[in-house]
């Protein structure tokens, strides 16, 4: 790959000039445009990947900037999925909470990806079966 990848983290101050491209990348696979909104709106820290004046890879960072940290919605246009810039971004997204000292960084990987936690693996992260338990709220219960 010829092209330059840019590599940046920004708020939600810098928000607006990136929405667009974020929209694009994110609503493909979640389909919840207003709910994308919200969330971006309400990341502390988005790391992109442009190239071509295109995002084509971003995660965001939910954290108190102390104790907790979690990543969530990373996602790469397929396209661009085997040139590797997961490697650079993941290891972006880490700096950017480790140089907090944030105490405890969590992403929870999608259980219909299996393959994924060993990808995971390769950059620290820990599969926590023994140690936490992720429970998730069924909204069609609560009374």
């Amino acid at each position: 790959m010829k092209d330059k990848i840019t590599y940046k983290v920004i708020t939600s101050k810098e928000l607006k000039k990136y929405e667009k491209w974020l929209l694009e990348l994110i609503d493909r696979e979640w389909k919840r445009l207003e709910e994308i909104k919200k969330s971006l709106k309400n990341s502390n820290y988005i790391i992109i990947a442009i190239l071509n004046d295109k995002i084509v890879w971003s995660n965001q960072i939910i954290t108190d900037d102390y104790f907790y940290a979690t990543l969530i919605n990373l996602l790469v246009l397929e396209k661009y999925r085997n040139i590797w810039i997961w490697s650079e971004l993941i290891k972006l997204t880490l700096k950017t909470v480790l140089d907090k000292w944030i105490k405890n960084v969590i992403l929870v990987a999608d259980p219909k990806r299996p393959w994924l936690v060993n990808f995971y693996s390769k950059y620290w992260f820990e599969n926590s079966n023994e140690s936490w338990t992720y429970m998730w709220l069924d909204k069609s219960k609560v009374i």
